[in-house]
This record gives structure tokens, sequence and C-alpha cells, in this order.
């Protein structure tokens, strides 16, 4: 009997020791309880024992908290209520007694709106319930000043309204026993022999492995127990002298160890220490190397051996890191611009170890992101997406953040019925998987569109007065309904009173069904909804939840036994703990999230896997590569932030929780447990500013370090050395060989880059979406010449800036954004020359079916969008009739071949043997690019016209004929532009190309040029001007900057073929 403390300075060494102690002790029929700090060493521990003795079964793993009321219960024979307190709390705080005598607390909840009025006490019902455990550990003599005082407190401040809990807490609920209770009746018992013996049958043996924090409340415990059973530590500590002198001498174990001092007086007393590692020479033969001549060794240890090492010994020298060590590799510090990027460049990292032969595998590659949740999305897009597989396995995302029925249920329970049942939020929550799957969903991308077309915006039903009822799911839905039924343009009667609506004509057949299937969905939803509304019992809502909620909404399998069987007892237990009380709903759902956001698996890893985890739970784990992603200066380490009603920040004491220090000393263990390899990244500059963002403070502190170790001759440039600062994009022309510390796996090299470089060992991966060039569509081939950079980043390398499918409109129309008004003026237009006229009936009808469609806002503010689309096309449509009176169009069709390049459409504006064309923007350039590459084609393919183009204000501009073999030579210019394209970026920007050819001097050309482009990158907010994206990365990326005479050829040449025949 007594306590052994096994330490090492890593824990594989630990791992041996106690896999030999079960070896030789073990009794295959009696249980081994094992309390770790995390659950990623919980894990991993099963793993490494299985492994080194063939088997690990009969086992109990625990926390510090649980051994407490495991002594307890078999002690005295009695069951420790703790769980409850938190429901026993919200009644207490729903008390009369509570509201009268601290009316100002009560002021918090005691709100108009019950739901949030509940919601925000079950709330403070958790804080409170979390304090009062804390005050139970750390400040139990205050617990015990409570209870000692007979009268009442009249005071209002913190200290009186928990004290009224506590006490009311007790005298209420006689079930309930205290920590601090528990843990004096324990040590009596184990004060008697009968007690101590009851502890060695329950416990024959209790091992604690990788425990870093103690508490003296614990720790008097555990120091009893050691009187009656075995207690073996096995523990990861820098060395026994620290914790005599309870201080370092190593300027960064100081600052990152802080919790090395307070776990020196806290410890439990041992009653022998063992250690089981033997010391490394590495440091030893470092100094020899810098101090004498003798022989260096023939492998010089690393950068990061030299540095675990100085932090091993606890040794305050510095001055031996040479210049070779510093650019060894083994610690790297890279700097990112966006969260996505900096996984891309540690893909990147992962794939050049892998390729230069560090005999690296997957799954000796661990990686701790202090933020996992936000990175989630960029791991599975860069990993998933890479042109290397390299499997990987996300260990601390949250069950909510996952395809199961958990998340799924979730989704459920978290759509508010109160927001009037937005379009965006229904729609988004049938595309959930599940979701989907039980209502047999087969196209929702046509449901998205066809509600969106539909514009169905809010609401069931709406107001017939603001006439917001044409945008609600009744209207919508009846609409897209009698189109699958009724092929009619007239206006029929709706279900809504003294409405009418056109039935929706893009009803397909084949995917109609869906939208039934939407119409019962969303039946179900109002049903929830009428549901939430009443107040039950936890048992009700439990009932509720998996009898109808999981039944009708939510398509699960044989596979998800284990996490049904889960999700039954979790609620299950929930339902004893709050027993028969009366809640309203969002007190069951935040309940219910909350539990279920508890089950992640936070520290479990997968074999053959890049684990990716959470610090906490992955703290210390040995691995070959040890990384660390997000290292922001306020993402770690954490703030202690204290609840305003913490009566603990009052006078803090040594062993109070940190989350700090706690951070600090996970990233030294962390950086300890690297075997080889130790990288950290952080967003190092601001994409808006390009302002330099500072890094964690301990990678601060590690930079700092390193400085101090570096020989004088490297000093002022280590940090340089070690840390990296990587361009925005990755496929940045920085990304040559030639720099051996940027390098990109994953974006192709251009034509350019392959003829100066070619990678041995690595086959160079291809576009993500390679341009097909054989054949091509008349209105694509037309496209890249609108905007030839936007078609390389989006056709080439498969890269796309623009936003993507905005979400369904949430409101009514209010006014037309620039694709509805060009819409509009087009259907203005098209209905004018079709009919030859426009009155005020066809204006009325227009109108009316606008409305109802969604093209058009509602009340008078259709008839001035209306008016606007006369106005701003009345030029237009004189101008066209008065030349085309009367004038039936005939198609010409395309199918040409140039140079290789197969280019096929159909022309279908051919008047009087001219091409007609109009444009009905202000800027005609787009326009004038597109008519006249079509006639250019059309003229090769035996075309003899002209080309007309009008202007929005009805002006008209004319191209001459072209013969076939001058149309086949221009093509041919054309094509090899087109396909020198695919290869590299044309620095082409439309308007640029236009006013620069107005200067009279190639040097003035090209000055305007840049100046023009630049703009265009740039935008210009007082002429309303955007930024194009597009054409800013390309300047970053200095596409502009080639030499000025091939720009200035290039400018010329694309100006010759496409503006110069309209002049």
């Amino acid at each position: 009997m007594g306590a052994v403390i096994y330490h090492a300075d890593r824990p594989e060494p630990l791992w041996q020791a106690l896999a030999d102690t079960l070896h030789r002790t073990g009794d295959v029929f009696r249980r081994e309880y094992i309390i770790t700090q995390t659950e990623g060493m919980e894990n991993r521990l099963k793993t490494e024992l299985a492994r080194k003795n063939g088997i690990f079964a009969h086992y109990t793993f625990l926390k510090q908290d649980d051994i407490l009321e495991l002594l307890y219960t078999e002690l005295t024979g009695k069951q420790a209520y703790t769980a409850a307190v938190r429901p026993a709390l919200y009644r207490l705080l729903g008390s009369e007694d509570f509201k009268t005598t601290f009316p100002h607390i009560a002021a918090y909840y005691d709100v108009a709106n019950e739901q949030e009025a509940h919601l925000k006490r079950i709330q403070l019902a958790g804080k409170t319930a979390d304090l009062l455990d804390q005050y139970q550990v750390y400040r139990s003599d205050r617990v015990l000043e409570w209870e000692a005082l007979d009268s009442a407190c009249q005071e209002q401040d913190h200290q009186a309204w928990q004290r009224w809990l506590w006490l009311a807490l007790r005298d209420r609920f006689k079930w309930y026993v205290p920590k601090h209770k528990m843990q004096a009746e324990v040590l009596r018992l184990l004060q008697e022999e009968t007690g101590r013996e009851k502890a060695r049958r329950l416990l024959p043996r209790l091992t604690l492995f990788g425990i870093s924090i103690f508490t003296p409340f614990y720790t008097r415990v555990l120091n009893a127990l050691a009187q009656a059973t075995d207690v073996y530590y096995y523990m990861v500590l820098p060395g026994t002298e620290m914790l005599r002198q309870q201080a370092f001498d190593n300027s960064f174990n100081s600052a990152l160890g802080g919790n090395y001092t307070v776990l020196a007086e806290t410890l439990p007393r041992p009653a022998e220490w063992i250690e089981v590692f033997a010391e490394s020479a590495a440091l030893d033969s470092t100094r020899a190397a810098a101090k004498s001549s003798a022989k260096p060794p023939t492998k010089p240890p690393t950068l990061l051996a030299t540095l675990q090492e100085s932090l091993r010994r606890d040794s305050p020298e510095g001055g031996f890191v040479t210049e070779t060590q510093a650019v060894d590799g083994t610690l790297v510090v890279n700097g990112a611009y966006t969260p996505v990027r900096e996984v891309e460049i540690f893909y990147n990292y992962l794939v050049d170890l892998m390729e230069k032969g560090a005999g690296l595998t997957p799954d000796q590659v661990l990686v701790l992101v202090p933020d996992l949740e936000a990175y989630v999305p960029y791991i599975k897009a860069v990993f998933d997406n890479a042109p290397y597989p390299i499997p990987y396995y996300i260990g601390g995302e949250q069950t909510t953040k996952t395809d199961t029925v958990m998340q799924t249920l979730m989704e459920l329970l978290a759509f508010d019925a109160m927001d009037a049942y937005p379009a965006e939020e229904v729609v988004a929550l049938l595309e959930e998987k599940r979701i989907r799957r039980k209502y047999g969903m087969e196209n929702m991308a046509y449901v998205r569109e066809t509600v969106k077309n539909a514009n169905i915006r809010f609401g069931l039903e709406n107001k017939a007065d603001d006439q917001t009822q044409y945008v609600g799911w009744t209207y919508g839905l009846e609409k897209i309904i009698m189109g699958f039924a009724v092929y009619d343009d007239r206006p029929m009667a709706s279900v809504l009173p003294d409405a009418t609506f056109y039935p929706w004509k893009e009803t397909e057949t084949a995917t109609a069904y869906d939208v039934f299937r939407l119409k019962a969905f969303l039946d179900d939803l109002v049903y929830y909804a009428e549901q939430q509304k009443e107040r039950k019992s936890f048992g009700a809502w439990k009932t509720f939840l998996l009898e109808e909620v999981l039944e009708r909404s939510v398509a699960y399998s044989f596979r998800d036994e284990e996490e049904l069987t889960r999700l039954y007892k979790d609620l299950e237990y929930m339902e004893k703990v709050y027993d028969d009380q009366e809640i309203p709903f969002s007190v069951f759902r935040y309940l219910a999230t909350e539990r279920f956001q508890q089950d992640t698996l936070s520290g479990a890893y997968m074999a053959g896997c890049v684990s990716f985890l959470p610090v906490i739970p992955g703290r210390g784990l040995p691995a070959k590569v040890v990384a660390f992603l997000g290292m922001n200066r306020d993402v770690f380490p954490r703030k202690d932030v204290s609840l305003g009603f913490d009566l603990m920040q009052d006078e803090p004491m040594v062993g109070d929780r940190s989350k700090k220090e706690n951070d600090k000393m996970a990233f030294l263990e962390s950086l300890m447990a690297a075997e080889s390899y130790f990288y950290v990244s952080y967003i190092g500059k601001d994409t808006a500013t390009n302002e330099v963002l500072p890094p964690s403070l301990v990678v601060d502190q590690l930079l700092d370090y390193l400085e101090h170790l570096a020989h004088e001759d490297v000093r002022h440039q280590i940090k340089d050395l070690v840390y990296v600062a990587h361009p925005l994009h990755g496929f940045s022309a920085r990304y040559k060989v030639q720099d051996k510390r940027l390098f990109t796996y994953l974006y192709a090299p251009t034509a350019a880059d392959r003829e100066q470089t070619d990678i041995e060992g690595i086959d160079t991966p291809t576009p993500t979406e390679q341009i097909q060039t054989e054949t091509i569509d008349l209105d694509a081939f037309c496209r890249f010449f609108v905007h030839p950079i936007e078609w390389y980043y989006q056709k080439v390398l498969g890269i796309r800036y623009d936003d993507p499918e905005p979400p369904l409109p949430e409101n009514e129309l209010f006014d037309s954004d620039y694709l509805q008004s060009w819409a509009l003026k087009k259907q203005v237009f098209e209905e004018d020359i079709r009919e030859g006229c426009i009155d005020l009936f066809r204006l009325e009808v227009l109108k009316d079916k606008g409305v109802k469609d969604g093209i058009l806002p509602l009340a008078g503010m259709a008839d001035l969008q209306i008016k606007k689309a006369l106005e701003d096309t009345e030029g237009l449509r004189n101008a066209w009739k008065e030349l085309l009176k009367d004038v039936l169009p005939h198609p010409f069709p395309i199918d040409i071949t140039v140079n290789g390049l197969q280019i096929q459409g159909s022309v279908d504006t051919i008047y009087n043997g001219k091409l007609f064309d109009y444009s009905l923007s202000k800027s005609i350039y787009k326009q004038q690019v597109k008519t006249r590459i079509t006639h250019l084609i059309l003229s090769a393919c035996g075309f003899g016209g002209a080309a007309v183009l009008f202007t929005r204000d009805g002006d008209v501009l004319e191209a001459p004929a072209v013969d076939v073999s001058t149309a086949l030579e221009q093509m041919k210019e054309l094509v090899a532009l087109f396909q020198r394209g695919q290869t590299e970026r044309l620095p082409i920007v439309l308007n640029a190309v236009v006013e620069a050819m107005k200067k009279d001097t190639p040097e003035k050309q090209i000055a305007e040029y840049r100046k023009k482009a630049k703009e265009k990158a740039e935008g210009n907010i007082y002429a309303r001007q955007p930024a194009d994206i597009y054409v800013a990365a390309a300047w970053e990326e200095e596409v502009f900057d080639g030499e000025e005479e091939a720009l200035a050829q290039l400018i010329e040449t694309y100006y010759h073929l496409i503006f110069q025949p309209w002049e």
C-alpha cells in the first residue's frame, strides 16, 4: 500500500511501465480503475496497452470527480445524486421566495416573453450549479461558512443570493449530498479499518495516468486512499528538481510551465519516486560542437531535438544553434492569410515530407487546432479534393456538425416558426441528408429554383392589404401545383380570399412530385410548431421528439443503432433528472442540444489517418509530426473570463482553474511530444489591409527562445529562417522551386513553369477542371473574350471568387436589382417588338403578372419600375421598329473548326441579310465583343452581311461585311488567343484596352492600360464600381508586369480584331 510516482519526460516509457505492471500483477478477473485527464490520452492508452500486452480488458476509466462519488457510495452505501442540482436550482429561481428576496436577480429572467424567460432561467441555473460545484472544490471553507451562519443575510450582493440558493438547496432537496460532505465522510471512514478494507475490495489498485493538474480537495482524498490501497501515478514531468525548487531556470519553461509550480504544491505525497527514462546526450553534443574543435557527431542533432533537450534539462544556456539546424525543417512556423490557406500550406508540407523520404505515414501525424469547428470545412475541402489523397480523421467535430440522427434532430428542433417560415430556412432544412431521404426528395436543386422563381419568400398566408399574400407559402405552392395540373396563361381563383394566380408553367412533370413532398414537409413543420406552443414534462417532450419528429421526418437504419441507443439513454437520464417539471419547448430544446453537443469524439483517433483534434484532448500525445493550426493571438491561449457573479475572482488562490495557463502548458507538453517535426501556423496578415497580424503569445515566446538558443552569427536572422510568410493565393507565382520553403502540390503549374522546372518524383497534378478545347459552344467562346482572366480562374484552375448561390430571399421584393431590371427591360422590349406596340392594357397585364410572379415589387413600386423600363428602352424600341418593322428573322446554324477547335451554335437574329443585336446596358463594350465575334464566325461560315448593333439610347453601330478568307485568318488569331488563355492568364481588361488605344504612343498606351487595369482591380467606391476580384488576383500576382512590348502587342491585336471594325 502507498503512493508510487512513475515519471518520465514523454508518455511512451510510461505506457511501457504501466503495461509491465499490469502484466506482472494483473488479474483478469479484477477490474482496473484508471484516471486520465483527457479523452485523447484515454483512447491512446487503450491502444498502447492492448498492443504491448496483447489484450486490455476489464477496465474502467474515470475522472478525478468520479473517484469521490465512487468511494462515497461504496463506503456509506448511499447514492450521491449530484446531477439533479441544475433542475433543483431552476425550481428555486422560479420560486416566489427567491423573486421577492432578490428582485434584481429575478429581473434578468423574469421577462414578458415566456419562452425567453424560462430559457434565461435554465441558463442561469446551469451557470450557478457549475459555480456551486467549483466552490465545494476550490472554496470549501466558504461553503462551510455559509452553513454555519444562522441568520438570513439581508444584503443584496452576489454572495447573498448564491448563499440563499445553497441553503435552500440543502434544505428542500434532502437527496443532495455536497462534495465537501462526501469528502469529509470518505476521509472519516478511511481512518477506520473497516472503511479501508471496503476501499481495498473496491479498488485493489488505482492508476492515475498523465495527470498534470491536482487540487488540494482531491489530493486529500488520494492521500487518504493511499493508506488503504495501492495508488500508482504515471506522470509526464520535466524533472523532479523543478518540483523541489518549485521554479524553472529555463525561461521558456518558466513562461509556459506555470502550472508545474502549482503541481509542485498540490501533488499527492508519494511513498516512492521511480524514474523511467534516461536523459539524452544531444545537448552535450551540441555544446561540444560549438565550444571545441573536437570532431562533431556524424549526425548533429536537429533544431527540434536541441530545443527539446534544452527544455528537458531546464537549462538556461544558449548560443549554440547553428544556421544549418535552423533551416533543417524540423521546426517550422508558417504565416497565412486565411484559414483555408493554412490548411493548404499544411497539406503541401505533409506531401513534401512524404516525397522527401521522411518515412512518414498518416497515423504518425497529430494536428491540434484551438478552434477546430471553424477549421473543419476547410480541412474537408482541401483534403477531400487534393490531387494526392491523404486519409484524415477529425476527432473533435461536434455530433451536431456531422451527418447523424442527433444532428438532424437538432436542426429540426432549431427551426423557429416565429420567424414566419422563411423560404431559405425551410428549403435548407429539407436539404439535410436524412430529412431529404425520409421525404424521398430527388432533385433539391429543382425545388430550390422553383421556390425562388415562384416568389415564395416567407409566411404561410400573410396579408392581402399589403399584398404579402403573394410571397407566402400557401399562394406559392398553389400556383406551382396548379401549374402541374393546368397549362394555361390565364389567371385562376386562389384559395385565398379575393386573390387570383397564374399557374406556374415551368413545373416539370419528371420532378414535380418533389413539390408535393415539399408540401408534406411544410405541413409537418406547421404541426411541430403548434405542438411547441405547449408546456410539457421532459418525458412528454421526449415522446414528441422520438415518436413524432424522429419517425416522421428523419431517416435512419440499422447502422444508426448505436447512436439511437445513446440518444434514448441520454433522454431517459434527463427525464429522471428533470422529473415531472413542466417546461416550455425552448428549455427542452436548449437542454437536449446541450446534451447532444457533449457527445463528441474529441479524443478519438483512427488508425492509418492524420488526426485533427482540439488542443486539450490531444495535449501531450506523441507523434512523429505534431502540428498546431490557427495559432492566432486572439484564439490561443484562451482568456480567463469569469462570470460577473463568480465569488472566486475576488480572492484568487493557487490551484484555481486557469484556461490560459492550462493552454500554455498543453503547448509545452505537445512540443515535447513531437518526435521528429513540430509545425505551427497562424493567420499572419489581414486580407483587406495586408497588415501584419501577431501570432499566439506562445508562438512569440517560442521564436524569442529560439533567438536565445541561436549562435551569435545567426541570432538576428533565426526568426526569418524558421518563419515563412506565404502569399494570399495557392497558385501564386512565388511558388517556385528556386525557393525551397515555398512549394505547392495543389495547383497545376503554368506552361512557363513547366518549361522552367520539373519536380523529380512527383507527377504534375492536373487542373481541377481542365477545359476541353476540342469543341466549344458559341456563347462560351464569346464569353472568354469578354473576361479572359475570369475564364482562366474558373475554367482552368477551378477557382470561383464570386459569391456562392445566394440564399433564398426572405423579404418581399422592394426594388429590382441589376439583373431583374435588365430582365424587365428585355421583357418590355420583346413585348413591344412582338406585338408592335405596348398599350395600357398590356402594361396592366404585365404588371399584374410581374407582381404575382415576383418579378416586380409589390404595390406602387411596380408602376415606378415599369415606367423606368419604358423610359430606358424607348430609344432602342423606336430605332429597332423603324429599321425592322414587319421583317422576320431567320436562323443561321454554326459549325466550324479552326486550328483544331470546333465551334458550334446557332444565330437567330439575321434580318435582311444582316446580323442585328442590341444592348440594354449603358456600356456597350461587352455586347460589342459578343456581336463582333459572332459576326466573324458567321462570315467564316459564308455569311456575307454586315453587323448592326443598337445601343440602349437607339444609336446604331455597324461593322462592315467580311469575306470568308479574311474572316478565317482573323478567326485563327482569335483561336490562338483562346488556346493561349487555357495555359496562362491573358492580361486583357475590356475597358482598359479601349481607353489605352485612345493614346497616341505605345508608351502612353501601356501606362494608361496599367492604370485602368489597376482601377479595375481596386474598384471605385465613388463611381459605385466594385473591385474585380479576378483582376485583383492577377494584379497581385504581377500578371500585368510582363514585358511592355509583348503587352502592347497583345492589346493591339485584341483591339484590332474586336473593336476597330466598329469605328
